[in-house]
């Protein structure tokens, strides 16, 4: 399996909204980009057992 970590060339401020959740893989937020003006859904990929990070990556 590639475990290539994705690299973004360039950075940007996101507005935070609010949490929505906490799933087995991490937790979801909504994020607004003010620029553009569009929200989006992030989910922070960080599994609630350790153990799991390899398994779900």
């Amino acid at each position: 399996m590639n475990k290539k970590i994705i690299e973004f060339i360039r950075t940007k401020d996101y507005k935070f909204i609010k949490n929505i959740g906490q799933g087995g893989t991490g937790k979801t937020v909504l994020l607004k980009d003010e620029i553009i003006d569009e929200t989006f859904v992030c989910k922070k990929y960080s599994p609630y057992y350790e153990e799991h990070k390899d398994l779900f990556f």
